[in-house]
């Protein structure tokens, strides 16, 4: 091999050891983008099961402070 073609090699040695890394690197980035998604999305889901905890005691919450509002009209009409 001459001198030109030694110096092909190299090259197509050097791109491929970047290549190689860059995969890696690549890879590890989308392996801890895909936990950190995961994590994510497990966040959100407990965040909207409590939202609609809160929202049903809410409502429970108004409902019962009508009845009561109802139940003071009521004496304090019968008061009268």
């Amino acid at each position: 091999m001459d001198l030109f073609g030694k110096a092909i090699v190299t090259m197509l040695q050097k791109a491929a050891e970047l290549s190689s890394k860059e995969w890696a690197t690549t890879t590890t980035l989308a392996i801890n983008l895909s936990h950190q998604l995961r994590v994510t999305e497990d966040r959100i889901k407990k965040s909207q099961s409590e939202i609609e905890h809160f929202e049903h005691r809410a409502v429970r919450a108004e409902t019962w402070i009508q009845w009561f509002q109802r139940e003071l009209r009521h004496k304090l009409m019968a008061q009268r």
